[in-house]
This record gives C-alpha cells, structure tokens and sequence, in this order.
C-alpha cells in the first residue's frame, strides 16, 4: 500500500508535465480520488487543480462551432464525473466545485448538455439530503427550476425522514411550480403530481400545501372536462384517469372530485403502492 501511495503521489507530481488541460484533468481527478482516504489535504489541492483546467477546458468555445461543441462535451463529462468522485467524501465541496464549474455562455446550451446538467444536480441533491440539507435544497430549487422528475420525489422523501423543515419547504416550492406547469398537456408533468399525491404525505391532511395540490389536481381535471366523459377520448381521456386514480384521496378534501368519479377504476386494485414502488426504485438506485 505505501509504495502505491508513493507512487501515486509521485505521478501527481508530474501532472503538469502533460499538455493537454484534458489529461491533465482526467488523470488528476483519478489520482485525487485514489489518494482521499490516505492524504485529503493532498487530494483536495489536486482537485483545485482539476478544477482550473476543466475551467480551461471550457473557456471561449463557440457553440457553433462543431469542434468546440465536441470539446465542451468531453469537458462537461470530466466535470460531472469529478463532481460525483468528489461528492463521495465531501457534499459541500461537491456543490462548491460545481458551482466553480459552471460553463457562462449566452448561448443557450443544447438540449442532451442541459439535461446532463440537471441530472447531475439532482444526484448531488440526493446524497447531500441527509448531511447537507441546505446544499441539498439548494440543488433541488435548480433542478425544479427546468421543471419537475421523479428524482425530486426521492429528494424530498430523503429530506423529510432527517430535515422535515427542509422538507416542507421544498414541497411547498413544488406545488408552486406545479401550478406554473401544464399538468393536462405534459404527461410527465401529470404523473409527477400524481405521484406526489401518492407517496409524499405532510405531517397532517389539512397541511394547507396538500390541500392546495388536491385543488389544483381537481380544478384542471374540471377545466379539462372531466365531469363529461362522453367528450373525452385518448390522451385527453387517459388525463382523467390519472387524477381519478387519486380519487380517494382528492374527495377527502375537495367535494368538487365526486365529479370526476366516473374515470375512477375502483374495481382494479394496484398489487402493489404506488408510494412503495417510489421507495423501491430509490434503493435500487442508492442502496449498496
């Protein structure tokens, strides 16, 4: 084990022999990673130094150019995979490299960079939701910002067994931003707040958040025509069905769900939550 220490630290020493800020970056980043646990202060000075050359890496590129565009990727990845070795020993230092990071353009980013950005994010959010609550939230109003996705759900679920006021507060910034977002023409967006209905419930049923959600669940369905199912057919229909599948839950606080009970499927029964499958899944992605 000492010689490969020894070893490592002599190939970290001769880092800035390498010319390419890529290399460079690539092989900091591993070498940091494998030294953390023997020599932090040395792991964390080599990651300063990742981070001035991914910086580098991504300075004046034009989207448009096809080169630089490449470029910018191969440089976002290292960045994403550096944010994630770093997240594992220190969240706020995670956040802190990825807000360094950050690539300034008043280019709008493509959509596949976007994404990764977001996901990226939302990873973060999780693993810091149970030591770094505020990092945690932080990171979820970033990745709410650009919408809502089942990841959220397991951020808030991971906030609220350890930080409910953390919690609460993110719930109420989602239901907001719901109410912002076409429930009845992003079905992704639906089923978000369908699911958020199912599997994250406030310390009481008359939480005026719940209340607002179930609101806002039966007025859309009102709105999109739910009360006249003769009219409804398709994707339209399959709206309805989706809040009816919340039935139980919407007539405990809203009288106007009654409604909509015709889309209700109360002979069909789920074998299994829709609460325990958000559970299920949100292991199998971070269990060991």
């Amino acid at each position: 084990r000492e010689k490969a220490f020894k070893l490592l630290e002599s190939a970290a020493g001769q880092l800035s022999s390498q010319q390419s800020p890529e290399n460079r970056a690539r092989l900091g980043a591993n070498i940091a990673d494998s030294l953390w646990n023997h020599d932090e202060k040395r792991a964390r000075a080599l990651f300063a130094l990742v981070e001035e050359d991914i910086k580098a890496g991504m300075a004046n590129r034009d989207l448009e150019d096809p080169k630089d565009a490449l470029t910018l990727k191969v440089f976002l990845k290292l960045r994403v995979d550096t944010v994630e070795r770093i997240a594992k020993y220190d969240g706020e230092f995670a956040l802190a490299f990825l807000k360094a990071t950050e690539f300034i353009s008043d280019e709008r980013l493509p959509h596949d960079m976007t994404e990764l950005e977001r996901g990226l994010e939302i990873r973060l959010a999780k693993r810091a939701a149970s030591a770094s609550p505020d990092a945690a939230l932080k990171l979820a109003r970033q990745s709410l910002a650009q919408g809502v996705s089942d990841d959220l759900l397991q951020v808030l679920r991971q906030l609220n067994k350890t930080h409910k006021e953390h919690a609460m507060t993110l719930y109420k910034e989602v239901v907001k931003r719901l109410r912002e977002l076409n429930l009845t023409k992003d079905w992704s967006t639906a089923r978000f707040a369908e699911s958020l209905v199912h599997s994250f419930r406030p310390p009481t049923s008359n939480d005026p958040t719940f209340r607002e959600l179930i609101s806002l669940l039966v007025t859309r369905a009102l709105e999109h025509g739910c009360a006249t199912p003769a009219s409804l057919d398709g994707n339209d229909a399959e709206f309805c069905r989706l809040v009816a599948s919340v039935l139980p839950q919407l007539e405990k606080i809203d009288p106007r769900a009654a409604q909509i009970k015709q889309w209700s499927r109360q002979d069909e029964e789920l074998s299994v939550a829709p609460e325990t499958i958000q559970e299920f899944f949100g292991a199998y992605q971070d269990g060991s």
